[in-house]
């Protein structure tokens, strides 16, 4: 038999989920306005060349194709010079996750990865995390025992920090890296498991 659920989908549930979600989304959109200065730049300052490089090994993947290239993050293009993968430098300290997203993002909004196609999922990272934490600490604070409305007004808490912290604020437009990149499915695991803890009757049961 599957066990009895912590908590039920009611309407009431469902429609603090929307406020909260509507609370995110526009102080989001608050901050990409206030960041479109900066947008599709770079500068030479505060890490920015993480980008550059990301952009780099993105275009290397677009201009050779990710699997003649087998994935690899090459910090020369192919020469007389450097006539093989080995001897073009790979970068080997992350894994090429991180770039393979970007990747992908670029081919359905630009074809080609430019920095504003960067920086665009960068943002679309950003606002997911956001998100993704303020439906985290919903579930965690119903789990707790609060009512509706003192758990929907301290879920905005999350994802306001996440958004307007002077860090996260910056990095997640202007730079993007392994760092940014593994932050989104870190926080979306989380959530599932946070989901699948708080509905098990939702699960297929074993027994």
């Amino acid at each position: 038999m599957p066990r009895k659920s912590w908590l039920t989908l009611h309407p009431k549930s469902l429609a603090a989920c929307l406020v909260l979600l509507g609370f995110t989304v526009g102080l989001f959109a608050c901050t990409v306005q206030a960041r479109r200065p900066w947008f599709g730049k770079l500068s030479f300052e505060h890490h920015q060349w993480l980008t550059a490089n990301t952009l780099r090994f993105a275009r290397a993947w677009h201009a050779e194709g990710p699997w003649t290239l087998r994935f690899a993050l090459l910090n020369e293009p192919r020469s007389v010079e450097f006539p093989t993968l080995l001897s073009r430098n790979p970068y080997v300290s992350y894994p090429p996750g991180f770039v393979l997203t970007a990747y992908a993002y670029s081919l359905v909004s630009e074809g080609a990865p430019t920095v504003s196609s960067l920086m665009s999922w960068n943002l679309i990272n950003h606002g997911l995390i956001a998100v993704a934490l303020g439906g985290l600490s919903l579930l965690v604070l119903r789990r707790l025992g609060l009512d509706r409305g003192t758990s929907t007004l301290l879920a905005t808490v999350p994802p306001t920090l996440e958004l307007l912290l002077p860090g996260p604020l910056y990095w997640h437009q202007n730079v993007y890296f392994a760092d940014q990149a593994v932050l989104l499915p870190y926080v979306l695991f989380i959530l599932l498991e946070a989901i699948r803890d708080a509905y098990p009757s939702a699960r297929t049961s074993s027994n």
